[in-house]
């Protein structure tokens, strides 16, 4: 399986997938949104995008934006693997006709999210209720009526969403590793001093993937294993 990988900000790489992408033997290629390069959808099986700091409201004034979302329009027409994470996710809502709002206040550090029952057939079926996962965002996503939802959190409504069997949102991360989680802080360092009810210090966020991280590590996986499945048929 060829996967097609696409940042949108130099400080949230793919992280935890590249493992998984190696010790399954899956070919990954990374493409940078912010230095204008992206993948055509002719030479991949599926398409992961990243988060970072842009919003989706910029479509109109942000051509990195505006070039994303067309890129994830392509590989929805063409029915390729798709996986979104968290900008990436909106991104995805959008080009499904949902939309993206601003939240009433960021969410950022370990939270736990809700998944549902009867979720035996989705992505999300091997990952337990109340997962304590990673989030860093202040937006947050309205569904397209196409779209299933299968998580949420308390501060936010949609954190977890297909659009077809391949095709998987995940508003929080699920993807950091220690290095990963560096880059964040370091790079959204003011977000943190900002505060707010639902952000955690920068201690306790390395706390957070200590006490919880092998967990996450565990359920992106397993979504991952089945993900792949969906876009190798």
């Amino acid at each position: 399986m060829r996967v097609a990988v696409l940042e949108n900000h130099p400080a949230e790489g793919a992280g935890l997938i590249g493992e998984w992408a190696k010790e399954n033997g899956v070919e990954i290629e990374v493409y940078e949104a912010f230095q204008n390069r992206f993948p055509s959808v002719q030479e991949y099986d599926a398409l992961i995008v990243m988060g970072g700091p842009a919003s989706v409201s910029d479509v109109d004034s942000d051509e990195a934006v505006s070039r994303a979302i067309e890129t994830i329009e392509k590989f929805l027409n063409h029915d390729k693997g798709l996986l979104g994470i968290c900008l990436g996710a909106q991104m995805m809502a959008v080009a499904a006709g949902g939309n993206v709002i601003g939240g009433p206040e960021k969410e950022i550090g370990w939270y736990p999210i809700s998944v549902p029952p009867g979720n035996e057939t989705g992505l999300l079926a091997d990952v337990p209720d109340d997962l304590v996962v990673f989030h860093w965002h202040g937006d947050q996503i309205e569904l397209a009526p196409a779209a299933e939802l299968f998580a949420s959190s308390h501060v936010c409504p949609v954190q977890a969403f297909q659009l077809g069997e391949k095709q998987l949102g995940l508003q929080c991360h699920l993807e950091v590793d220690s290095a990963a989680m560096d880059k964040m802080m370091e790079a959204f360092a003011d977000e943190v001093r900002s505060g707010g009810p639902n952000v955690m210090t920068a201690v306790e966020m390395t706390s957070g993937l200590h006490r919880w991280g092998g967990d996450c590590r565990s359920a992106l996986f397993r979504i991952l294993d089945r993900w792949s499945k969906a876009v190798s048929g």
